[in-house]
C-alpha cells in the first residue's frame, strides 16, 4: 500500500491541475460568448460612440517683452477647424460639409466662402458685385472652362452636377459648392489639408469634437497669431511696419 501512494499522489496533482485549465479555459469562452453573442450589441454601440479626437498645434514663436513685462510680440491662440481627406467617407462629403456649416451658422461662426455667386432676392444665382476677378477665375479654363457670358445659374449648374449636389435646397447647394471649390482651389488631397474656419469659439470646438462620430475628417487645430500691441515701436527689430 504505501509504494502505491506516490502513484495515486502524482494522478492527484495531474487531475487537479488539469481541472484549473478546464476551468480557466471554461471561463474565457464564456466570457468570450458573452462579449460576442450575449451583449455583442451593446459592446458594438459602445464601440460606435468611441471617439478619439487628435488636436494638431503648430510651434509658436517666442514672445518679445520689455523690461516691465509689457507684450511687444506677442501670440494669441486660436482654434481651426481642418477637413483631412484620408479620413473622409467617400461619397458623404456634401453631408459632412453641410453639417458642419449649419452648425457653424447657428452660433454665429464664420467659415472660408470666396465662391463669387450669391443668392438674390428672388432665390436665384446671381454673381457678386466687385468679384471680377474671381469670377474670371471660375470661369477660365482651368476651371470651369466656360464663356465670359455664362450666367451665374449656368455656372451653379456645373458645379452642382460636378461636386454631385443634386438634391439640396438652392441656399444648401451654394454653400456646398462653395466649400468644395475652395478645397479645388486649394488642391485638397489626402496629404494636403483644407482649413474650413479660423478663430472658431472654444465652445464650438467642443460641439464639434464631440459630434466628431458625425463630422468624418473634421479636425482641430491650434493656431497662434503674431499680435503687435505697438506697431511703431521698434519695427525694425520686431519686423512689423508702424501705421
Amino acid at each position: 500500500m504505501e509504494e502505491n501512494e506516490p502513484s495515486n499522489n502524482g494522478f492527484c496533482r495531474y487531475l487537479f491541475a488539469g481541472f484549473i485549465i478546464f476551468a480557466a479555459f471554461a471561463a474565457c469562452v464564456y466570457r468570450l460568448v458573452d462579449w460576442q453573442i450575449i451583449n455583442g450589441s451593446k459592446f458594438l454601440e459602445l464601440s460606435n460612440h468611441t471617439s478619439v479626437v487628435t488636436i494638431s498645434m503648430d510651434a509658436a514663436r517666442g514672445e518679445i517683452l520689455d523690461s516691465d513685462g509689457n507684450g511687444l510680440a506677442v501670440n494669441k491662440t486660436g482654434y481651426a477647424l481642418v477637413f483631412n481627406k484620408i479620413y473622409m467617407d467617400s461619397g458623404s462629403e456634401n453631408k459632412t460639409i453641410i453639417g458642419l456649416i449649419r452648425l457653424l451658422d447657428k452660433r454665429g461662426e464664420k467659415w472660408e466662402d470666396t465662391l463669387p455667386i450669391e443668392i438674390n432676392e428672388k432665390g436665384g444665382y446671381q454673381f457678386k458685385s466687385g468679384e471680377e476677378k474671381e469670377i474670371k477665375k471660375l470661369k477660365s479654363k482651368d476651371f470651369l472652362d466656360v464663356n465670359s457670358y455664362a450666367t451665374a445659374a449656368e455656372c451653379m449648374k456645373y458645379l452642382a452636377d460636378q461636386y454631385d449636389c443634386n438634391g439640396y435646397s438652392a441656399k444648401d447647394t451654394r454653400d456646398i459648392v462653395s466649400v468644395r471649390y475652395n478645397m479645388t482651389k486649394d488642391g485638397f488631397s489626402n496629404s494636403t489639408p483644407y482649413t474650413f474656419a479660423e478663430d472658431v469659439d472654444k465652445d464650438t470646438v467642443l460641439i464639434v469634437s464631440e459630434n466628431s462620430n458625425k463630422l468624418q475628417g473634421i479636425s482641430v487645430k491650434i493656431t497662434t497669431k503674431r499680435l503687435y500691441p505697438d506697431g511703431t515701436l521698434l519695427p525694425h527689430i520686431l519686423g512689423t511696419i508702424g501705421a
